[in-house]
């Protein structure tokens, strides 16, 4: 469901910025999607790549988007990361010196860190369902969250596993990459820090 409301946010923050760059005459407005099509999180980008789409669709059967007084078909321009940062750096520099896109959704962690400064640098309005609470600090100005990391839910769901639950060991699994790391160094001193308390 959090993933289905990433074209609204995204289109949230064009109209924001409220400025859109047509490509050729061409009432078009390009929405970028980075994220794994292939390999492991593959089940990530297509789901963000199927909602994007379906959405884009009811908007350009309405007649587009408006912004400014001028209508825009969306347009969304998705490719494979593999989940790897590299290709994420391939993937922007298509979007954005070919494709001319200015407006990104960045899925996982590790390529929205290799791509933070450069969305900075270039003023690309970029959307990331990264949970590392790295990718947005005091600087960011281009860069937005679609949705809350570790240090926001884990809290409450902490204390309500530690008031309601009797078995007091707990197994963490996350992945073996910038967001794991992230929310795996958060839980732990949580749980510690709970297990102290009486």
């Amino acid at each position: 469901m959090r993933i289905a409301t990433t074209i609204h946010r995204i289109l949230f923050c064009v109209t924001l910025y409220g400025c859109v760059a047509a490509g050729a005459g061409a009432a078009t407005l390009k929405i970028g999607l980075i994220g794994p099509l292939t390999g492991p999180g593959a089940p990530w980008g297509y789901a963000a790549k199927g909602s994007m789409q379906t959405r884009a669709d009811e908007i350009n059967a309405k007649g587009g988007l408006e912004v400014g007084g001028t209508r825009y078909k969306v347009e969304i321009v998705a490719y494979d990361d593999r989940y790897k940062a590299a290709e994420a750096v391939a993937a922007y520099n298509r979007l954005v010196n070919l494709d001319h896109v200015k407006y990104i959704v960045i899925q996982t962690s590790a390529p929205t860190m290799a791509l933070k400064q450069r969305i900075e640098n270039d003023k690309i309005v970029a959307l990331t369902t990264s949970y590392t609470p790295a990718a947005i600090d005091a600087k960011t100005k281009f860069l937005f969250r679609a949705y809350s990391t570790a240090s926001d839910f884990m809290p409450p769901y902490a204390r309500w596993m530690k008031d309601h639950l009797t078995e007091r060991s707990m197994v963490m699994l996350n992945p073996n990459d910038e967001t794991g790391c992230a929310q795996t160094k958060t839980t732990k001193k949580l749980y510690q820090s709970l297990s102290r308390i009486g």
